[in-house]
């Protein structure tokens, strides 16, 4: 079927994704086969086949107006990596080739609000290649904080109506590096927060 057929014709390795999350290099066809099922068990059909293509990711907050207009964008390098692809630390760029293809994108599908588009710039040819596009603010948005690109605080003035002017470019040489905290508390705590939903200091 069609699976086989992308199969054949990208090559190995390749990346297996669900429709919402989830992705997997696979190197042979019993890999590949394996992820596809999966995918398909845990988030349904369509699974997304890609090549893989050999470079640096880069992604793009961007928030568009109501003619698909740029209003306001930051832009990352990923640094750090987690095992799905997902940004564990990164730096803010200035990247005018980025910034423009996303023009054209929000231009071309008239979006409107926010988004977080993900590039891959090939090695060896340096073209960028359009990954995803969310339709949401990213989990890195908090960076916003440091490059004085108050991408929330923008939405939340189109929600209501008001008239905003695009913003400045985004501060670049900014870095972000998540981090995992341990919690100490007493067992109370945990089934409080489990049962009604919040806490009460």
């Amino acid at each position: 079927g069609q699976f086989s057929a992308a199969v054949e014709e990208l090559g190995f390795p390749i990346m297996v994704k669900g429709v919402f999350y989830d992705a997997e290099k696979c190197r042979t066809i019993n890999e590949a086969e394996n992820a596809f099922q999966k995918m398909r068990v845990k988030w349904g059909m369509p699974i997304i086949i890609q090549e893989v293509i050999d470079g640096e990711e880069f992604d793009i907050c961007c928030i568009a107006g109501k003619e698909g207009e740029l209003l306001g964008a930051i832009a990352i390098r990923k640094t750090g990596l987690t095992d799905k692809g997902k940004a564990w630390s990164a730096v803010t760029i200035k990247n005018d080739e980025l910034l423009n293809l996303s023009k054209k994108v929000l231009k071309k599908i008239n979006w409107k609000g926010p988004c977080e588009l993900e590039f891959l710039q090939e090695k060896r040819t340096k073209k960028l290649f359009l990954l995803e596009i969310n339709p949401r603010f990213p989990a890195w948005i908090f960076v916003c904080t440091g490059a004085d690109q108050n991408l929330p605080k923008l939405i939340v003035e189109l929600a209501l109506g008001n008239h905003v002017e695009p913003l400045p470019q985004a501060k670049s040489g900014i870095i972000f590096v998540r981090h995992a905290t341990d919690l100490v508390c007493s067992l109370d705590y945990l089934e409080h927060l489990t049962i009604s939903g919040e806490l009460h200091y």
